[in-house]
């Protein structure tokens, strides 16, 4: 049982992105959920639906500061990786997507931004870009240890 929480202990010190990774994935996880409730249920969740952009824009804010702490941790470890060019371009997609997900989730918290506008449309399609491009990106990166 100690050796467990040894290895464990140990581990955490050597990667110091696993508490912020984690944190933003509960974090996107959040935000993903309730936009999805927000942009597709808007007349059944009526009722809670105030509430639930406020928790989507709270969630989406953390979520950009915890993604730029993670983000920093990150590049920290990789940025001198030069020879992985699939890995490096996948990351930048990664990060642009993030950053228009960001922007336009910023927008629409100073804007109003009707479902169907085109802002609205770009905010989805970025989010579900980020989802997908950041999951690449990551089994890309892991695949060396399941080899």
């Amino acid at each position: 049982m100690e050796s467990v929480e040894l290895q464990t202990s140990a581990r955490e010190e050597v990667d110091p992105a696993r508490r912020p990774l984690i944190l933003l994935a509960a974090l996107a996880l959040i935000a993903t959920t309730t936009g999805t409730f927000i942009y597709c249920y808007p007349d059944t969740m009526k009722v809670v639906f105030d509430g639930m952009v406020v928790v989507h824009d709270l969630s989406g804010d953390l979520a950009l500061v915890v993604g730029g702490w993670y983000l920093w941790i990150h590049l920290k470890r990789t940025w001198r990786m030069w020879r992985r060019v699939l890995q490096r371009w996948s990351g930048y997609v990664a990060v642009l997507v993030w950053i228009v997900a960001a922007a336009t989730g910023i927008y629409g918290q100073l804007v109003p931004m009707p479902s169907g506008s085109t802002m609205s449309t770009i905010h989805i399609v970025s989010a579900v870009a980020l989802v997908a491009s950041g999951c690449f990106h990551a089994a890309y990166g892991l695949r060396r240890y399941f080899k």
